[in-house]
C-alpha cells in the first residue's frame, strides 16, 4: 500500500496531541500530527482524549481495511474453496472507509 500520509504508528499524549516518528530523523524524533481540542461540555477533555485515540489509530486500521479487501479478493476468486460465500455488498463500507482515508 503506497501512502501519502504521514505513516504510523500514531502515538497520543496526556495533552492531546498526535505524535509519529519522523521519518526523515534516524534519531527518533517525533513530529506533530495534530491536536485534538476540547469541545464544550461536561466531559469535553475525556471527548477530546477518545477523539485522539481514534485518529492516531487511523494507520493502522487504513492498514487492516486494505488487508480484508485484500482477502475479499482472494475469496472470489476462488483461493479460499472452504470459505463461504462472500457477497461483495458486504464490503461497501470498508470500500467507503478508505475511499475516506485516502481523500478520494
Amino acid at each position: 500500500m503506497t501512502t501519502t500520509h504521514t505513516p504510523g504508528p500514531w502515538i497520543t499524549t496526556k495533552d492531546a496531541v498526535i505524535l509519529a516518528k519522523n521519518p526523515q530523523n534516524p534519531n527518533g524524533a517525533q513530529v506533530e500530527i495534530a491536536q485534538v481540542h476540547n469541545v464544550y461540555g461536561a466531559d469535553a477533555f475525556c471527548q477530546a482524549h477518545t477523539n485522539c485515540y481514534l485518529i492516531a489509530a487511523a494507520p493502522e486500521m487504513l492498514e487492516a481495511l486494505h488487508h480484508i479487501l485484500n482477502i475479499e479478493g482472494q475469496a472470489l476468486n476462488g483461493e479460499f474453496p472452504d470459505a463461504p460465500d462472500c457477497v461483495p455488498w458486504h464490503f461497501n463500507k470498508v470500500r467507503a472507509a478508505i475511499a475516506k482515508a485516502e481523500g478520494r
